[in-house]
């Protein structure tokens, strides 16, 4: 039998050509961490519109439209030494009206998460590093039995804690608000109600017998 070493040698350096072939790599080793913002001075306006549904019907019940403004004053440490940012949040119901002091609340990043303590109620807002489609258990420090008044009624919103499973839908994207326009920007959904409905009974939020409902992400 007779045997073409030459040829073979061209086979062996093609097969290694191509598989040395370059690839690109999008892979982005920022965490995300100036998504959260936490710089001294830092100023953020919204403008919040509140509806309350009557649990037994789709009416509305009451509607308010209001103005907040959040401020980091300040910085201090815990007695862990975690840095927190003190951030004033200021009030008003139009506006034209002054800008009245609300609360004081903390945000802070640690243990690759975004922290937002407010009301000694402690919310994981991101969760890094950032990436489409990360999603996080955002109220796993909240008390399940933890009961809030609503338009007169006692409700426990957190009973369910898998509606509130966050999920970032987009990121990286350009966008705006308002006239502001920007480079980057970060689409988080921070409730699913997919799979669950309101029980007017028991004024808790239970799973739907709807099988057409998708589950929570």
């Amino acid at each position: 039998m007779r045997t073409f070493p030459f040829a073979s040698a061209i086979i062996l350096v093609l097969t290694a050509w191509v598989s040395c072939k370059t690839v690109k790599d999008d892979f982005d080793t920022d965490p995300g961490h100036g998504y959260l913002a936490l710089e001294m001075g830092k100023a953020i306006e919204y403008t919040v519109d509140s509806t309350i549904y009557d649990p037994t019907g789709d009416s509305a019940v009451f509607y308010t439209r209001s103005y907040l403004r959040d401020v980091i004053a300040d910085t201090l440490r815990d007695n862990t030494g975690e840095l927190l940012y003190l951030t004033e949040r200021f009030f008003r119901k139009d506006s034209t009206a002054p800008w009245q002091i609300q609360k004081v609340y903390t945000q802070s990043i640690s243990d690759n998460q975004g922290i937002v303590t407010k009301d000694n109620l402690r919310w994981i807002k991101l969760a890094f590093p950032i990436r489409q489609f990360n999603s996080w258990d955002a109220l796993v420090h909240m008390d399940p039995d933890l009961q809030m008044i609503v338009a007169g009624e006692t409700l426990q919103p957190f009973l369910q804690k898998g509606i509130w499973r966050a999920r970032i839908l987009s990121a990286g994207e350009p966008g705006h608000a308002g006239v502001f326009n920007f480079d980057k920007t970060l689409l988080v959904r921070e409730v699913n109600t997919g799979g669950f409905e309101f029980d007017p009974v028991t004024n808790h939020i239970v799973p739907s017998d709807d099988e057409n409902d998708p589950p929570p992400l």
